[in-house]
């Protein structure tokens, strides 16, 4: 990590924007906390952008939690993620919250302009407190047809005993915000949540690990146009999943037991439960019939129909020595992306 101009902390997790054109990498530190880094994924060719984030902080200062606190504005708001980009379209979105210290945490979505270079439209998404309730949010996914971007809040309430926590779905419409869905969850929401850009469905997940608490983890089937939800049970720690083509499976992998589930939509059943080793980290679309599953281990395709295993080649083929893949990608477009440590191997087969 570089602590000299530019500075970078890479971004939680890796996510394609701008229409599968780009990748978002990470922000600034401190002053620079408003730059985004990307990569184009067409030459993998480095691109930064500037949000007017503290200028608008400065003219609209009913968003700071003490309006006389004369501290510099990024050192009263932490910048924690670019959500979305869409150059086509012209906007973006952004997720900014007050400093971890402080009694009151809150999340504001901002809109972005990105053909007039301003924030216009700010929405407070979540407002908690360390000692009633914690909440975490995480992105979906963004409709450039609809110009929406899909925004999932998670609460758990503090001090209760088996509380279930409160799933909210909200849409935002160019910048515009509007609650899609609500429902009850037993377990935290795992931080990826599978986007069916195609039918516009969403699949959260719970995380939990076998050993630990009561019960298997669900799934929750949402529907972004109507906002109907079905629950079905998933594998533990589901660290991948891809919807199928036809729209009527969902295949989900469990790191913890080497397993993978093809699901039907419809009921939840589960069709068949196939041994591909543990400790993997994503799982996509590799190309019309296969699926690829990238391990620590290496990297296995696999055949749809009849779900089966096909072949696995080592991670040795491209790097020698440690390997951890977590935060690695699957494009859907034939091509993924390896991550092992600060290296990261854009690869087809």
């Amino acid at each position: 990590m570089r602590t000299d101009q530019p500075t970078f902390v890479a971004a939680d997790e890796l996510r394609v924007v701008n229409r599968q054109r780009m990748l978002y990498m990470g922000s600034g530190m401190w002053k620079e906390q408003q730059t985004f880094y990307l990569r184009n994924l067409k030459d993998f060719s480095r691109v930064s952008v500037t949000a007017p984030v503290v200028s608008y902080i400065r003219k609209n200062r009913g968003m700071l939690l003490d309006e006389s606190d004369t501290r510099p504005i990024l050192e009263q708001f932490n910048v924690r993620k670019l959500l979305f980009y869409d150059a086509e379209n012209g906007e973006a979105g952004i997720e900014i919250a007050d400093k971890i210290n402080s009694k009151v945490k809150r999340h504001f979505y901002l809109h972005w302009d990105l053909r007039k270079n301003k924030i216009t439209e700010v929405t407070l998404v979540v407002r908690s407190a360390p000692k009633i309730s914690w909440a975490t949010l995480w992105p979906i996914g963004y409709d450039p047809d609809s110009c929406t971007f899909y925004y999932l809040r998670d609460i758990e309430e503090r001090g209760k005993d088996r509380q279930p926590h409160t799933v909210t779905i909200i849409a935002f419409t160019r910048g515009k915000a509007k609650v899609v869905s609500r429902f009850d969850a037993t377990r935290s929401i795992f931080r990826r949540v599978y986007f069916d850009s195609k039918r516009l469905r969403a699949m959260p997940v719970e995380y939990g690990e076998k050993g630990t608490g009561t019960g298997s983890p669900n799934g929750f089937l949402v529907d972004l146009k109507t906002g109907k939800v079905k629950k079905f049970e998933v594998p533990f720690t589901t660290y991948g999943a891809s919807f199928d083509p036809s729209g009527d499976r969902v295949f989900a992998y469990s790191s913890q037991l080497g397993k993978l589930w093809s699901i039907r939509l419809s009921d939840g059943a589960v069709l068949k439960r196939l041994s591909v080793g543990a400790l993997g980290h994503a799982l996509g679309r590799l190309n019309g019939k296969e699926l690829v599953l990238i391990r620590n281990s290496g990297i296995l395709r696999l055949k749809r129909t009849p779900l089966r295993k096909g072949r696995f080649t080592r991670m040795a083929k491209l790097y020698p020595g440690f390997s951890h893949v977590e935060g690695s990608l699957v494009l859907n477009d034939g091509r993924f992306l390896v991550k092992n440590g600060e290296r990261l191997y854009l690869v087809k087969f």
